[in-house]
């Protein structure tokens, strides 16, 4: 009998020492997170990644890994490795996804619009059912570049393209128009934020819209009308702003408006209509 439980209690202290159960250990990980035993579940999730590397359900562990090392440990270079492991081994997949768009995020924020925008493209090869959405975001990756004829480039077929969503329409045209505003193309920029905010009244980026149409106007001397479109942008969060820019511009000279609405009035040519 004493030999039998000593036989017994050497194969549990084995079967403890070596590979875990990967739901057993996932489990364990979770119950310590969601308590705050953060590195305890570090642990854990560390020796899941180790001894099951192989496991395709691996690579969720090392996005949860990468989480809490980028959120809770200020550590953003361990998270790209591991984001990169992912990105590297299973691109395709759910957690691949993940991967490719936290790594940009954290590559946006230090400021390397270049490889945000590399991994823009390729979640535009790999997810294509999601290329729309991942078009704009590399747009917006091409103007902090300040790769502007690159952006419009990547938007412009959107405006052919049939059954486009709304929501990735209005993106895709609001960031258009902030090309040429934000390249200093100020004739291109009027036509293009006039037309957004008559395609997209209602768009919550209609008010922002308006103050860089504004800034057009008011580069191009046309006081008058910048100060009609600043006041017709009353939704606009930041009621100082709009104050401060219309103070600004009476200091320059502008005359009292009557009304504060002025309806776009859009050159011939610009058009985001042709996806719908």
């Amino acid at each position: 009998m004493k030999q039998f439980l000593f036989i017994l209690a050497v194969l549990v202290f084995i079967s403890g020492c070596g590979p875990g159960d990967f739901e057993t250990l996932s489990k364990k990980a979770d119950e310590n997170l969601g308590v705050g035993n953060i590195e305890s579940a570090l642990k854990i999730y560390e020796r899941i990644v180790s001894e099951h590397s192989e496991d395709p359900k691996s690579a969720a562990v090392c996005i949860q890994i990468a989480k809490i090392y980028s959120s809770l440990k200020n550590n953003d270079a361990m998270a790209l490795n591991l984001y990169e492991r992912v990105m590297q081994k299973y691109p395709m997949t759910p957690s691949g996804r993940i991967a490719f768009e936290q790594h940009a995020r954290i590559m946006e924020s230090r400021g390397d619009f270049d490889a945000a925008a590399g991994n823009m493209i390729s979640l535009m090869k790999y997810f294509p059912e999601k290329k729309d959405i991942y078009a704009v975001l590399l747009a917006g990756f091409y103007i902090a570049a300040k790769k502007y004829p690159e952006a419009r480039m990547e938007i412009a077929p959107m405006f052919k393209k049939k059954g486009l969503s709304e929501d990735i329409l209005e993106a895709a045209a609001f960031t258009y128009a902030e090309s040429y505003f934000i390249e200093g193309k100020i004739s291109e920029a009027k036509v293009w934020l006039q037309t957004f905010i008559r395609e997209f009244p209602k768009s919550k980026l209609a008010a922002e819209a308006r103050l860089h149409l504004a800034t057009t106007l008011e580069e191009m001397g046309k006081l008058g009308a910048a100060k009609r479109v600043i006041l017709s942008a009353d939704e606009y969060p930041n009621q100082g702003v709009l104050d401060a820019r219309i103070s600004s511009i009476d200091d320059r000279g502008a005359r009292p408006v009557k009304s504060k609405i002025e309806e776009p009035k859009t050159e011939k040519g610009a058009d985001f209509n042709g996806s719908r």
